[in-house]
């Protein structure tokens, strides 16, 4: 993924704006009402009123996963996310995992972090 980034971003470079609307806009259409994008510091923070990951599981993060609701060659996102991001994880109301990167993250808010 990483020598293919041309791939995955508009501008064939990672841009973490870029991908925060991307899984945004995967929030919004699996059901999703409300999906925010806020910068905290070093941090991106895609937040839902839905866990919109429930169906697909951590393996979203892990490997390229289709995402049949957005078209026939569509993907999620959030592997990006772990690929490009120097840090990244997930909170849910199960709890938070550290997807990459060391530290802490921000605090509370959301369902999807990247730095």
């Amino acid at each position: 993924m990483r020598g293919r980034e041309s791939r995955f971003f508009r501008s064939g470079v990672y841009d973490a704006v870029e991908l925060a609307g991307m899984i945004a806009t995967e929030a919004l259409t699996l059901g999703a009402e409300t999906v925010q994008i806020r910068s905290e510091g070093d941090w991106l923070i895609v937040t839902a009123d839905k866990d919109w990951l429930e169906p697909y599981g951590q393996e979203a993060f892990h490997a390229i996963t289709p995402f049949p609701e957005a078209g026939v060659n569509s993907m999620l996102a959030e592997v990006l996310a772990v690929a490009f991001s120097a840090a990244a994880t997930t909170v849910t109301h199960a709890g938070s995992t550290v997807l990459k990167g060391e530290g802490p993250p921000p605090p509370r808010h959301g369902s999807a972090r990247m730095q």
